[in-house]
């Protein structure tokens, strides 16, 4: 199945606001392959947030790793502009176990 220009890009962009491609209406495999791993660099963003009031060690944790959300960010987008669906397994398991966990999966369906 041939990847449109519109599921790149908006594929992509899901790095940036998880929940685009169900605002859009865009729920293909591909975009929402890339909202499901795009949720979990936001959870982890968000543990990284909460790290952060721990004086000292804790805000030198977080910093590191909002330095790598932003890196990791950046490279998916790229990945997925160009059309691939670029898999970090450790992630893609975080983001599945935190959505069953959440019971939010029909968010997260398939048209």
């Amino acid at each position: 199945m041939e990847i449109t220009p519109r599921e790149k890009m908006i594929g992509s962009l899901s790095y940036i606001l998880f929940f685009l491609p169900m605002l859009l209406d865009e729920k293909t495999e591909f975009t929402m392959f890339h909202a499901r791993q795009s949720f979990g660099l936001f959870l982890i963003g968000l543990i990284a947030s909460i790290i952060w009031v721990i004086p000292v060690l804790g805000t030198l944790v977080s910093t590191l790793a909002w330095i790598a959300i932003t890196i990791t960010i950046i490279f998916l987008m790229i990945k997925t502009y160009l059309g691939e669906k670029f898999l970090i397994a450790p992630l893609s398991e975080f983001s599945a176990k935190a959505i069953t966990k959440l019971t939010i999966e029909k968010f997260f369906m398939i048209h």
